[in-house]
């Protein structure tokens, strides 16, 4: 009798301390909001098809190297929780196998990425973009620029250390169509330059990524 009495008194207790347990569980918390705005600080490697463009008596062809490197940033906007719309901005230097010149290769694109797994430590993209790019040659008391269409497709993988920093690795195709050349000239004594209509190639970046 004394066993069934310590029984019921036990199971008493036990539904009585239900109720306190219930309000003593923790709620689930809600997600973590994403933050919207972005700028990011790149490094970047490229690297195209040919950059036999400058046809000067004075600079071969084989005088200017196909890769080169140099920063980039980028900033845009998140829109929804996946995709990213962005201004992304680039300068790449070329070796010159003659003293006093600089070729330098800049982009300005417009892209749109699509992340997969937003909120996790691993983010893997794609990407896509376009607008304009344009070679510089500078020389000590010279420049010639020209200018041209480009395009990127690719994709990469960030790593969100928080909702604040991530490191972004991307790689993508590149295609350049440039638009303005000097082939032959009117002053025949001006020196001639010409430019490839069409180039492609790749680029490799990692970036720097603060959320905002």
């Amino acid at each position: 009798m004394n066993a069934w009495r310590t029984l019921v008194c036990s199971g008493l207790i036990l539904l009585g301390s239900i109720p306190g347990m219930a309000q003593d569980r923790v709620p689930e918390t809600e997600p973590e909001s994403l933050r919207n705005w972005f700028l990011e600080v790149q490094w970047v490697g490229s690297e195209r098809e040919k950059y036999d463009v400058f046809a000067r008596e004075n600079v071969p062809p084989a005088e200017v190297t196909k890769s080169g490197e140099g920063p980039g940033f980028s900033f845009g906007r998140r829109i929804g929780g996946r995709f990213v719309l962005a201004f992304q901005f680039l300068l790449v230097w070329h070796d010159v196998a003659v003293d006093g010149m600089d070729l330098i290769d800049g982009e300005m694109l417009i892209t749109g990425t699509v992340l997969f797994r937003e909120r996790s430590f691993l983010q893997p993209f794609l990407r896509g973009g376009v607008g304009g790019t344009g070679l510089i040659l500078k020389q000590e008391d010279d420049v010639h620029i020209v200018y041209g269409t480009a395009a990127s497709a690719g994709g990469g993988l960030a790593l969100r250390f928080s909702g604040r920093w991530s490191l972004e690795l991307e790689g993508a195709g590149t295609f350049a169509n440039y638009l303005e050349a000097d082939e032959n000239p009117a002053d025949e004594e001006q020196d001639r330059y010409q430019v490839r209509t069409s180039n492609i190639g790749w680029r490799l970046g990692v970036g720097i990524r603060i959320w905002f």
